[in-house]
């Protein structure tokens, strides 16, 4: 077996190391079954961003075109 380092928060480590301890196992464990089961789901990210992705959607309403840039648009907002 070969060795990995991970750097993590100190607030990340707690949790394994509390997690580990529940689960009798060391951190090592604990480590390797987390990656065997997300490498296992098959889920994959969605490749492309939100605009590649709702491309066809993107420019389809009418009306101004950024509401931001007017005041008019913002009377009201966030009260």
């Amino acid at each position: 077996m070969t060795t990995l380092t991970v750097k993590m928060p100190e607030a990340l480590r707690a949790r394994l190391r509390d997690e580990a301890g529940e689960r009798g196992v060391n951190c090592s464990e604990l480590v390797r079954r987390a990656v065997e089961e997300l490498l296992s789901a098959g889920q994959k990210p969605a490749a492309g961003s939100c605009l590649s992705r709702a491309g066809a959607l993107a420019g389809c309403l009418k009306g101004t075109r950024d509401m931001a840039t007017h005041p008019r648009h913002m009377e009201g907002f966030g009260q």
